[in-house]
């Protein structure tokens, strides 16, 4: 993973205070699978977080460290579409 993927990927630990493992890294390849990983970090969690909350956070965390559009597809691969190296 390159700079991009790396920076985005501190900025969604630090965002929703998680630690996420390479192998889950690895497998997050899109904007819908980080959120999956996501999500289920955050089960159980007080306050607890919705899907659609983890979902828009994490869109807005991936405009932000990308800048890229807002209209981007939750199953956009984050290397062939959006670019991350």
């Amino acid at each position: 993973m390159g700079l991009d993927g790396v920076e985005l990927i501190m900025s969604v630990e630090e965002a929703f205070d998680v630690e996420i493992s390479d192998e889950e890294k690895a497998a997050a390849r899109t904007p819908r699978l980080l959120c999956d990983v996501l999500e289920e970090r955050l089960q159980g969690r007080v306050p607890a977080m919705n899907r659609e909350d983890i979902r828009s956070k994490l869109r807005q965390i991936i405009i932000d460290q990308l800048s890229i559009r807002e209209d981007f597809d939750d199953d956009a691969e984050f290397v062939r579409d959006l670019g991350v190296d």
